[in-house]
């Protein structure tokens, strides 16, 4: 493997992941500006709300708004994935999967086989090159 292709090693929640969630939150709440398409769920936990970050709600916590200087991105890294976790109808949730196209598998019942001699070695032997 090349040195261009080495993926880099995780180093936790550090100030630049910190940084990029803040971005990446400023540039959806930009991009968000229809409010009748936004919803805005409330749950029972009090530490986190659950509440649509992107709508233009003055209530909203100064934690969600990426523009303010109290924004925690941990905050609102949970906020969302509590906001998905509450509608699964309208956040549809996705799994991820492998499927191999095209598969062979083989091997041998020793159970239905018959014993390997000289005679009938040849035999199994160019059975399984065929295979």
């Amino acid at each position: 493997m090349t040195e261009d292709n080495e993926v880099p090693n995780y180093r936790g929640f550090d100030e630049g992941v910190s940084s990029e969630v803040q971005n990446l939150a400023r540039s959806m709440s930009r991009t968000s500006t229809d409010e009748k398409s936004l919803s805005r769920t409330f749950t029972n936990m009090s530490q986190v709300p659950g509440v649509n970050p992107m709508s233009k709600n003055e209530d909203i916590d100064p934690r969600l708004d990426p523009d303010s200087d109290n924004f925690d991105s941990r905050f609102w890294v949970k906020n969302l994935r509590k906001m998905y976790n509450s509608d699964p109808a309208y956040y549809k949730p996705s799994s991820l999967g492998v499927a191999y196209k095209d598969l062979r598998a083989y091997g041998i019942a020793t159970d239905a086989d018959y014993q390997a001699n000289f005679a009938n070695a040849f035999y199994k032997l160019a059975s399984r090159t065929i295979k």
